[in-house]
């Protein structure tokens, strides 16, 4: 159970982390999102080199960005670690 709570849980940390420093809560609640980003996209390029161009030299440098190249696990990893933290920065803002 808490393995599929990691991401959220990361992105809430890395989230607080930044609101704690200043930054607007929208601000705080990207930067937690972004590495998870990162993460996917990193990914997605490896499973492309390891499937088509066997060289990274050989790839686009835009396809880890080809969300048709993630699985539904990535999309769901990110998709509810960005609903947590908008919603905890909304509950933030309104607050």
């Amino acid at each position: 159970m808490l393995a599929r709570l990691s991401h959220p849980i990361i992105a809430l940390v890395i989230a607080t982390a930044f609101f704690a420093m200043g930054a607007h809560p929208l601000v705080a609640a990207l930067a937690g999102i972004l590495p998870l980003i990162w993460r996917e996209v990193a990914q997605a390029e490896e499973r492309a080199i390891r499937q088509k161009y066997g060289v990274r030299a050989y790839m686009p440098w835009w396809k880890g960005w080809d969300v048709r190249l993630w699985t539904m696990h990535s999309i769901r990893d990110v998709a509810v670690a960005a609903l947590v933290v908008t919603l905890a920065a909304l509950t933030v803002m309104l607050t």
